[in-house]
């Protein structure tokens, strides 16, 4: 006689499974479970948008989920939508106002805008919450080098490093603001520590670099640089800066060669065509500076700069009509600008025009009352039009300052025109 057996219910609640993930596999996500789950694997593979998109049906179905709103401004900060993270932030915090890290969060989105205190401000009240998180002092210490305030972010810094102490961004960030206060042998040991930490980051090495630059151990300086650009071939920045370097040890035809570079690698880089143009002018090769100020233009119309620059450039090759309507428009861009005012007088001086010069060296001593060669300038002006007296007074005002400096090779300069100027009398 044969036994009838029952069907074995696990064999049933295994095929039911596997129909509904099928079911869910075609269809979508059903819930707001699966559309926030869905979020964060896009958020965690760099597909911002699809992230967001699935943040907003989850806050759709589930208007007071707080993590929809962190997350979504997680995603809205790494598309550089800074102001959307912060109104999602806000929400968040309006929903749970003890969550620490949502005040660091909008804290280092309201940074990278350049709101420094209240950004501090975030960070002051995550740390009440949280006064272990390295985080907040890490970002509060980057707000305060926004600030200028290089002691107390250090300070942070240093808090930061003692919770979390094998963080190299943050030895960066402390070497940074040493660099500022020319604590320079002090940042180089926290570069050197951040070096240790992540061995393959270009950019430690170029932070590394200036430190040594400063320190006049050019040779090391530009070992650094090298090595940056060995591990990132094909950053722009990276050649820029060793361009910068270069520049200041006056190796400026090796420094052109790198911002060659770095226009191949970014051709409307407005910043790689300027300051080819001042390696050019140094080389006095005005004609091929003024190209490079001409492209900048093009790219930033609205730069001061550059169109001093290109006066500069074009009073190199006696053009002084055109150089001084180069100098009009960095006035009319930046009026609180002395040298432009003392590029454009000189310019004017060189075309007898010694009123129209004397006027432009006035306004820049109004601008700037300490900068000597104003002084020195309009002597030269005034003496051109038998003003001996007034000439002598702007010479001796430029010794004054010049003495105040401890410029002893500018003072002996004074001194001689002083006494030609005396003679002529």
């Amino acid at each position: 006689m044969s036994t009838m057996r029952a069907p074995n219910i696990w064999v049933w609640l295994v095929a039911i499974a596997v129909a509904l993930a099928a079911v869910s596999a075609c269809f979508g996500p059903q819930t707001s479970n699966d559309y926030f789950d869905r979020g964060v694997a896009r958020l965690k593979d760099g597909k911002y948008k699809g992230a967001i998109a699935d943040f907003d049906e989850v806050i759709n179905i589930r208007p007071k989920y707080t993590d929809a709103y962190t997350n979504r401004a997680d995603a809205k900060s790494r598309l550089g939508q800074y102001e959307e993270a912060i109104a999602d932030l806000d929400q968040a915090i309006r929903l749970q106002p003890d969550d620490a890290g949502a005040y660091v969060s909008r804290g280092f989105a309201k940074n990278l805008l350049g709101q420094y205190q209240e950004a501090i401000a975030d960070f002051d009240q995550a740390i009440r919450l949280r006064p272990d998180n390295a985080s907040a002092y890490d970002n509060r210490g980057a707000a305060k080098t926004g600030l200028g305030q290089h002691k107390e972010a250090i300070a942070d810094f240093d808090q930061a490093l003692h919770l979390r102490p094998g963080d190299a961004y943050t030895f960066i960030s402390r070497g940074h603001a040493k660099l500022e206060l020319d604590q320079n042998r002090e940042a180089l040991a926290d570069f050197d520590r951040a070096i240790q930490l992540q061995p393959d980051d270009a950019y430690v090495y170029i932070s590394r670099g200036y430190a040594y630059l400063r320190l006049d151990q050019n040779r090391e300086a530009l070992a650094d640089f090298d090595r940056a650009i060995q591990l990132q071939p094909d950053d722009a920045y990276i050649y820029r800066s060793r361009g910068h370097v270069k520049l200041e040890l006056d190796q400026h035809r090796e420094a052109i060669a790198d911002f060659d570079r770095a226009i191949q690698l970014q051709p409307d880089d407005a910043s790689s065509y300027n300051i080819r143009g001042l390696a050019k002018l140094e080389l006095e090769q005005h004609r091929e500076a003024i190209a490079d100020f001409d492209r900048v233009i093009r790219l930033q119309p609205d730069d001061a700069y550059s169109y001093n620059n290109r006066g500069s450039a074009r009073t190199g090759l006696g053009q002084y009509e055109e150089a001084i309507a180069d100098y009009d428009q960095a006035i009319r861009l930046q009026a609180d600008n002395a040298h432009f005012y003392i590029n454009r007088g000189d310019a004017k001086a060189e075309l007898g025009q010694y009123e129209e010069a004397i006027a432009d060296y006035d306004q820049a001593i109004r601008l700037q009352p300490d900068y000597t060669n104003s002084y020195i300038f309009r002597s030269l002006a005034r003496a051109e039009l038998g003003q001996h007296q007034d000439a002598i007074a702007d010479l001796e005002a430029a010794l004054e300052l010049a003495r105040d400096a401890g410029d002893n090779d500018l003072m002996v300069f004074i001194e001689g025109k002083i006494e030609e100027l005396q003679q002529d009398e």
